[in-house]
């Protein structure tokens, strides 16, 4: 939060990470001089150094700068048997998945669960976040727990994207997936792919890799995002067959934040 008292500080500015775009990572310090003004107190903000080619990607997609700025997002997701309505303020995380038979709330404390008669299956902390992260990829991988690898390229009908792992130094729960594989056309550097790892099944040696197709793209508000997804077969590098696919709709992005009511949890309501 930011505070309305000025105060006298010294703002002493170094450089972060740098990441390579090779296997091995390097860091360098590179000193700036210290700039002493007077200026309005606010919490420090960490500065996030990307690889290069994840700098451009953030780029060809809107940039972070826009991305931001932004207060809140909303979209349909049409399912083939059923749709369901989203809800989210970007800066706080509170988020409002609305279906025909449920609703699930995150209102900055607690994940709620109110159903309508037919038992919600899923699980609702994973649900609650899941569908809205492949909405706002790559933008909820820019952050200062997150570790960019190089990842070996995949392949499609002949063609090669390269990419990067994506892993966290800390697990949070409000992240449905732990590990994810970002993949990008190397003329535009647009997110073309995105993997990510499934829990291992019992009996299973290793986490099964999904991969979602992201080609259909519009601008909205300056920031590209999709109006549709699918799920390919993917084994040892190379993409297959179409299995699944998802569309979006209604989709709106404001610097303006919803209203807080809007998340909060109703009596008699499951919490998580």
């Amino acid at each position: 939060m930011i505070s309305m008292t000025k105060n006298l500080i010294i703002i002493s500015i170094f450089s972060l990470l740098i990441f390579s775009c090779k296997q091995a990572e390097t860091k360098e310090e590179v000193p700036v001089e210290e700039i002493e003004e007077t200026i309005m107190s606010e919490e420090p903000k960490i500065q996030m150094v990307f690889p290069e080619s994840i700098d451009k990607l953030f780029e060809a997609h809107g940039g972070l700068d826009r991305w931001n700025a932004l207060g809140h997002l909303s979209f349909r997701l049409n399912k083939s048997r059923s749709n369901e309505s989203y809800q989210l303020n970007l800066q706080t995380g509170k988020s409002l998945v609305q279906g025909s038979d449920f609703i699930i709330g995150d209102d900055g404390e607690y994940v709620w669960l109110k159903e309508y008669g037919k038992p919600f299956k899923s699980d609702v902390r994973f649900y609650s976040k899941f569908h809205a992260y492949f909405m706002m990829m790559p933008f909820v991988l820019a952050d200062e727990n997150t570790v960019f690898t190089r990842a070996a390229a995949v392949k499609y009908q002949g063609t090669l994207y390269p990419g990067y792992r994506v892993s966290f130094r800390e697990h949070h729960e409000n992240i449905p997936v732990d590990e994810y594989y970002i993949h990008f056309n190397p003329k535009t550097y647009r997110m073309e792919w995105l993997g990510y790892t499934m829990p291992k099944k019992p009996g299973s040696n290793e986490n099964k890799v999904l991969m979602v197709r992201y080609r259909d793209l519009k601008v909205v508000d300056g920031v590209l995002l999709p109006n549709s997804l699918t799920w390919h077969r993917y084994r040892d590098g190379v993409i297959g067959s179409k299995t699944n696919a998802v569309r979006f709709s209604d989709i709106e992005l404001s610097n303006d934040p919803l209203a807080t009511e809007l998340f909060e949890m109703p009596e008699g309501v499951k919490a998580y």
